[in-house]
């Protein structure tokens, strides 16, 4: 192996040991997302003819959440919306961005994002490679254990090297050969591979001069060498939760968050013993154990057997095992179950668990109020890491490599500058919150409408009326109703044509109800 070949290797071998220590954490997330036993105990288990259930519930948490971020992301008819700053004008932006959502649409953000939402409750960070590629833009996901950071980085702007692992057919390697991308004076080193075979390769990105460079190892063989990136390192990384750094720890990657459920880890393996042992416990009062002399002659079957009686010359030497206590373990998996909402801040009530009698509405309104106050924390961190960057590099590569059409009559030599508006909007765990909120301030309205036409106030019920169809305009939507305006604005010139100019009777008040308060006006 040559100097060079030699010293990319190193690069590789330091980059993914620095992985190598966080991976036993990340695989122990990862199966208990797939609810998957750790080997030895589930051997264990089988042997004693215990119960083994994995309880999904760090399962079904990151699905909640899951659910949040794409009510929140793929809610809104944009997913990222840009804005003039500093010395770019309107005009240009509203192309620009008619560019932008055509390229977007050609991408199918949806079918790229969801995958990456699901496992980002789990996962350290979220990763994808956004790039051109012929006539369009690509963002393709990387996955957490295919590519290795600088481990001496002090933060996400001190990277210097990042080693990508990428696996190729012969044929893959061959056509790269051909167009001139790889390059070497042994071609015959992909010989001997089977047809669509997958072989490793790594693509090593450095940092020089304030350039990114690509070089590609395959063994010990360099196919390119430091090749200047026109665009730059084509990856973003991000995360909902950044991680912090212990004070002994020599192993830090900035690179990586802390997954949202991992401090929830711990509980749920207490989770699955207390409850298999609840199991356990059912499992032996249905079927309780027995002790009994061996003089006694009695078979398995027969204490097996149902209904029918069992016979021995001395049944006072016949004893039943008392089973456990049940009682004090449903008190062990309710602290667990509480403990579990606080770390992840997701309630039972936001997983469709019902309310139980002790639980007011108005507590479980505010436990998911809370939620979804730790989801909106986790969207901050997410679009300041993730999403921002990837529409920002996305931008940029729609107005250099973009179709001209989009762009005629203005001229694409300097990059104008631009902001990235993501419209998040408050996220799916707070919109049942704020559905209610809506509604109960509706609830109130609607008793002021009431008493002003009673009192032959029309001013005053005009501009409760006028109340409620904001607040309409608010509602609908989190009702999937996209279009409020049209609902409202017939009925609003309905009322407005039938009192204008003149008092309104006080025949026409009533009992307004909650749900019905805006249909009433």
């Amino acid at each position: 192996m040559g100097d060079r070949a030699g010293y990319l290797d190193k690069l590789r071998q330091i980059a993914m040991n620095g992985y190598e220590h966080y991976k036993p954490a990340f695989d122990k997330l990862n199966d208990a997302y797939l609810l998957v036993l750790e080997p030895e105990l589930l051997q264990y288990l089988k042997d004693k003819n215990k119960s083994r259930n994995y309880i999904p519930k760090l399962n079904s948490k990151a699905k909640r959440i899951y659910d949040g971020l794409t009510e929140t992301y793929f809610n809104n008819e944009k997913f990222a919306k840009l804005e003039p700053y500093i010395n770019s004008t309107g005009d240009v932006i509203d192309k620009w961005q008619e560019a932008l959502d055509h390229y977007c649409e050609q991408i199918n953000l949806y079918k790229v994002f969801a995958p990456i939402f699901l496992k980002a409750p789990f996962t350290p960070s979220s990763i994808v490679k956004v790039y051109w590629q012929g006539s369009g833009a690509r963002i393709d996901e990387i996955d957490i254990g295919e590519i290795f950071f600088d481990p001496n980085a002090k933060d996400l702007d001190d990277i210097r090297y990042i080693v990508h692992r990428i696996y190729l057919t012969p044929e893959d390697a061959k056509e790269l050969l051909n167009e001139g991308v790889y390059k070497t004076d042994t071609p015959e080193i992909f010989d001997g591979k089977k047809p669509y075979e997958r072989f490793e390769l790594f693509e090593i990105y450095e940092l020089k001069k304030k350039k990114w460079h690509v070089s590609t190892l395959f063994e010990n063989n360099i196919l390119r060498d430091a090749v200047e990136l026109k665009d730059g390192q084509p990856f973003v990384f991000g995360y909902m939760l950044p991680q912090v750094k212990g004070k002994t720890d020599e192993n830090y990657i900035c690179a990586y968050g802390e997954p949202v459920l991992a401090s929830m880890l711990p509980l749920q393996e207490e989770l699955n013993v207390t409850r298999n042992s609840v199991t356990d416990v059912v499992r032996n009062q249905v079927m309780p154990k027995t002790i009994m002399p061996k003089s006694a002659n009695v078979s398995r079957d027969e204490i097996h057997k149902v209904g029918t009686p069992i016979f021995t010359d001395a049944p006072a030497d016949v004893t039943i095992i008392p089973p456990g206590d049940i009682g004090g373990a449903m008190a062990a998996l309710q602290t667990i179950e509480n403990e579990m909402s606080e770390v992840s801040g997701v309630s039972p009530q936001q997983n469709g668990a019902p309310t139980t009698r002790k639980e007011t509405a108005t507590m479980a309104s505010i436990m998911a109020n809370e939620g979804s106050v730790r989801l909106q924390g986790y969207i901050r961190t997410y679009n300041e890491t993730f999403f921002e960057p990837i529409f920002e590099r996305l931008a940029f590569l729609v107005w250099k490599y973009g179709d001209p059409i989009f762009f005629a009559g203005f001229n694409r030599g300097e990059v104008p500058s631009f902001s990235v508006n993501l419209n998040t909007g408050i996220g799916a765990l707070n919109k049942e919150v704020q559905k209610q909120s809506l509604m109960d301030a509706s609830g109130v309205i609607g008793a002021q409408f009431g008493m002003c036409l009673q009192l032959g106030d029309g001013d005053g019920a005009a501009r409760m009326k006028e109340a409620n169809e904001k607040i309409l305009l608010e509602l609908l939507p989190l009702y999937g109703i996209k279009n409020p305006n049209e609902f409202i604005g017939k009925e609003g010139r309905l009322i407005d044509q039938q009192y204008a100019g003149a008092d309104i009777p006080a025949a026409m008040g009533g009992t307004v109800s909650q749900a019905g308060a805006i249909g009433s006006m």
